[in-house]
This record gives C-alpha cells, sequence and structure tokens, in this order.
C-alpha cells in the first residue's frame, strides 16, 4: 500500500531516541501550519495508516510522517518496548519538525498513540499550537496514574 502513496518517496529522515532509530518522511509546503502525525500501535501498523491525510494536508503547508522504532521501516531491534520509547521518539520528532519546519507542528496521533503523544507533551516536547486525536484509547484515569 505505501508504494502507491506519494508520501513513500518523500525525502527520508532517521532519528533516535532511548536508543532507537525511528523514521520521519516530510513533504508539502506553504503558509499552513505543519503538521506531524503519528500512526497507531498494533501488529501492521505504519506511517502508510496516515498517508492519505498526510498527502491531503501537503496540499497546505508541510507535513512529517513519523515511523515510530520497530514499526513500518524504521528498525527493528530485538528490544522489549516500553511506553518511554514511544514517548520519546515522539517528543524527538516534534522537536525536529519545529527546528525544520520553524514553529512547532500541530501534533496529531491515531489510537494508543494519543496517550503517547500527551505524554510527549507533558515530557517535555515543544508545544504544539493543537493537538488531533483520532479514535484516542489509553487516556483513561490508569494511564495517568502511570
Amino acid at each position: 500500500m505505501a508504494e502507491a502513496l506519494a508520501s513513500a518517496h518523500w525525502p527520508r529522515v532517521q532519528g533516535e531516541a532511548r536508543g532507537l532509530g525511528f523514521v520521519l518522511r516530510h513533504g508539502g509546503a506553504g503558509e499552513a501550519v505543519p503538521w506531524l502525525l503519528v500512526h497507531s500501535i498494533n501488529a501492521a501498523a505504519s506511517a502508510a495508516e496516515l498517508a492519505p491525510l498526510a498527502e491531503r494536508l501537503a496540499t497546505q503547508g508541510p507535513v512529517a510522517l513519523l515511523e515510530l522504532p520497530g514499526f513500518g521501516d524504521a528498525e527493528r531491534p530485538e528490544h522489549p518496548y516500553a511506553i518511554e520509547d514511544f514517548v520519546a521518539a515522539i517528543g524527538a520528532a516534534q522537536r525536529w519538525a519545529a527546528d525544520y519546519f520553524g514553529q512547532a507542528p500541530v501534533l496529531c496521533a491515531l489510537s494508543l498513540s494519543a496517550e503517547f503523544a500527551a505524554r510527549a507533551v507533558l515530557w517535555g516536547a515543544p508545544l504544539p499550537p493543537a493537538v488531533v486525536w483520532i479514535s484516542p484509547t489509553g487516556l483513561d484515569s490508569r494511564s495517568l496514574r502511570r
């Protein structure tokens, strides 16, 4: 599916957080506020889930698509992945996007990644001008206690 999408050919940037690699693809241009899109967490998750949205947003302004550690075309080392790994990757991606685009992007996360994106901001990632959570999960009182 991803190969059929234009965003699969956007410039690729590798990053690292907590010793784990993640991948950002970025595209689009224009005056609109930039976006950072974060895919869900499941067995087949990747940035391809949000690529159609990214391509639509890219007609108005800059967009970055994040591949979290262990997903999509990011490295998949044998590692006991933890919530903190994904939070750190989102925070690092938010910092990269803010530096690259010249302003913090809108932070959009799908499903369980919404919890991780919220934590990234609480833990010091650049404050986004807005957050968009698509079908958020994990945002109950139990996750707050953790």
